[in-house]
C-alpha cells in the first residue's frame, strides 16, 4: 500500500485541526466560562498576533491575577489585538487591571440597556 505524499498528509492534518479548533472555539463562546490559556492562544492566533506577543500577553495576564475567562469575554467585547496591546504595554499593573476590569463592566451594562 503506498501512502499519500507528506505535504497531502500535512494538509489533512491542518485541516482536521483547524476544524477541532474552530468547535473548541465555538464551545466556550457558548460557555465562556469554561475558557482556558490554551483557548486564549486559538483566540488570539486566530485574531493575528504574533506567537511571542501571544506568550507575553498570557504571562501578564497571569502575573496580574486575569483569569482566562475575562480574557476571552474582554476579546469578544472588544479586540484581540488590543489585549494584547494592553497586555504588553509599559502601563502598571493596577492600570491594566482596571483597564481590563472596567471595559468588561461598562460592556456588559451597556448590552443590558440594549436587552431591555
Amino acid at each position: 500500500m503506498r501512502l499519500p505524499a507528506p505535504s497531502v498528509l500535512d494538509s489533512v492534518r491542518d485541516s482536521g485541526r483547524r476544524r477541532r479548533d474552530q468547535r473548541r472555539l465555538e464551545r466556550v463562546a457558548a460557555d465562556p466560562a469554561s475558557a482556558t490559556v490554551a483557548d486564549i492562544v486559538l483566540l488570539l492566533e486566530a485574531e493575528g498576533a504574533a506567537p511571542d506577543r501571544v506568550a507575553s500577553t498570557l504571562y501578564r495576564a497571569a502575573s496580574i491575577g486575569v483569569q482566562p475567562a475575562m480574557l476571552w469575554e474582554w476579546v469578544r467585547a472588544f479586540d484581540g489585538l488590543e489585549l494584547v496591546r494592553l497586555l504588553c504595554s509599559e502601563s502598571p499593573d493596577y492600570l491594566v487591571l482596571g483597564a481590563l476590569v472596567d471595559g468588561i463592566t461598562i460592556h456588559r451594562e451597556f448590552s443590558a440597556m440594549l436587552d431591555d
